[in-house]
């Protein structure tokens, strides 16, 4: 695994899509939780450490909490990296 690799447009789209999975409230939850003021290097590099982070958990735990939680994050922050056209 490379920890530092930029993630393309077509993976973010990927990711993205997983958002239609989460709840409502979730979203919100997320919503409140980032100050929407935070520059596209700041959610690239939050994206780049939450995938690598969601693959070392699910390799080990896969389904546990852990893995459901930053699963939802990287589908969550690749969508603002998609809305937002910060990808390339």
């Amino acid at each position: 695994m490379i920890f530092d690799e930029p993630i393309d447009k077509s993976r973010l789209e990927q990711f993205a899509s997983q958002v239609q999975l989460l709840s409502p409230a979730f979203i919100e939850d997320l919503d409140r939780s980032f100050r929407k003021d935070q520059s596209p290097e700041f959610y690239k590099g939050l994206l780049t450490g939450s995938v690598n982070s969601y693959v070392m958990v699910h390799n080990k735990s896969p389904g546990s909490q852990e893995d459901q939680l930053l699963g939802a994050l990287v589908a969550y922050v690749s969508d603002v990296i998609l809305k937002n056209e910060w990808y390339g």
